[in-house]
């Protein structure tokens, strides 16, 4: 993400639609309200990440490579980090 070729991100992209793809079709197969639940659980999760990711290209495409790096190496856990730590302890 913080190299700055737009070509690696190509790989981001693709991984984006794996997991929509795969969680289009995990929610056809849901069935128990456990399942519905860890099933939001983990696209809130997603979304998180997803911001946090985006927020990082987002900076390096605007030459921040600076914030950029504090970001992504920040010793202070994310939101996203906290919520899937309780939620695997769970």
């Amino acid at each position: 993400m913080l190299a700055g070729r737009e070509d690696l991100l190509q790989h981001d992209q693709e991984g984006k639609q794996q997991f929509n793809d795969c969680m289009d079709k995990l929610s056809a197969l849901l069935s128990t309200e456990e399942g519905h639940r860890l099933y939001g659980e983990t696209k809130t999760s997603y979304g998180e990440y997803r911001a946090i990711i985006d927020h990082e290209i987002e900076l390096r495409r605007a030459d921040k490579v600076k914030d950029a790096v504090d970001l992504e190496f920040n010793p202070q856990p994310s939101k996203f980090e906290l919520a899937c730590g309780r939620r695997l302890k769970t």
